[in-house]
């Protein structure tokens, strides 16, 4: 049934490598997490700007990230096609376009570019198996796929003890990807231990 289903999603599939260590060496990790150079400027209006604008800045910058061993392709990957089938959203495949693209060993999806009210792809995630995960990340920007995206991740953790998940989201903020897990799979994922509840635990100063 695996190769069946996977047939599906990769007539659009095309040879992709995974990241280099020295593009993982650039990547910043904690740059969703801390303020941008620019805030440190002067503002040049007295007046604050609006709370719509501040709104999607955050979620532009909306990231998960994970690290670990990613083995098991021969259960993670069914598991992730039948994600792929029960997704209320299009999924494309890495620039947005196409189909997922979907082999016996690596899954690469992204949202829809091509839809006809707003771009819905950002970053694609990028999934390779049979490897120890050194840093990876994938910025959604809280576009619908990102529902997806986590329901994915979590999981991969499932047949991975190794594999870390952290967030810019909160568990809470998971909703989505957690409502999605449990209608394809029919129980609760489990939270990433390094990742907060909510907005009041990731502030608790612990006083």
């Amino acid at each position: 049934m695996f190769f069946v289903f996977a047939s599906f999603y990769t007539r659009h599939t095309v040879p992709l490598l995974p990241p280099s260590n020295s593009q993982i060496a650039n990547s910043n990790r904690g740059q969703n997490h801390s303020p941008s150079s620019s805030s440190n400027s002067s503002p040049t209006s007295s007046e604050d700007p609006p709370r719509s604008s501040i709104a999607n800045s955050a979620n532009m910058g909306y990231t998960h990230y994970w690290e670990g061993g990613l083995y098991h392709p021969d259960k993670v990957i069914p598991d992730i096609l039948l994600l792929l089938d029960s997704s209320p959203c299009e999924i494309r495949g890495s620039n947005g376009t196409g189909d997922p693209e979907v082999t016996a060993t690596s899954v690469i999806l992204n949202g829809d570019s091509e839809n006809p009210n707003r771009n819905l792809a950002h970053e694609p995630l990028r999934l390779y198996f049979d490897r120890e995960i050194g840093f990876a990340f994938c910025k959604t920007a809280r576009k619908p796929y990102d529902q997806l995206v986590g329901a994915v991740l979590l999981r991969c953790a499932h047949y991975n003890p190794t594999f870390e998940i952290f967030s810019d989201g909160t568990w809470e903020e998971w909703k989505p990807a957690r409502e999605l897990y449990l209608q394809v799979f029919g129980w609760e994922a489990e939270k990433p231990g390094q990742m907060n509840v909510d907005n009041a635990s990731a502030t608790d100063t612990g006083s």
